[in-house]
């Protein structure tokens, strides 16, 4: 049976474009749900330092994370991942432009 190649890892540039991304979706969600970086992190069991890592696009959640963190803002995972994917798009073509 022959060996599968690996994927290349992604660029550095991608990576943080999407810690980023997810960093501007959680916070708007949570924003639009009024709901603070404490109230957050005691309803989850996460922790408010790496909630605020989260939102300014300092650290990558698993996605145990992102469910527990979608069942505390009551949003389905598939909305949260839509604001995602507007929020990558969005800094993609600001990077882009300038």
């Amino acid at each position: 049976m022959p060996k599968r190649k690996l994927p290349e890892p992604l660029p550095d540039v991608l990576r943080e474009q999407r810690k980023s991304a997810f960093g501007v979706a959680l916070r708007g969600i949570r924003l639009d749900k009024s709901i603070t970086q404490e109230q957050l992190a005691w309803a989850t069991g996460i922790s408010p330092i790496f909630i605020s890592n989260l939102e300014r696009g300092l650290k990558e959640p698993c996605l145990n994370t992102i469910a527990t963190l979608c069942e505390a803002l009551s949003v389905p995972i598939s909305d949260l991942m839509l604001s995602y994917e507007k929020a990558l798009r969005r800094l993609q073509r600001q990077q882009r432009q300038s």
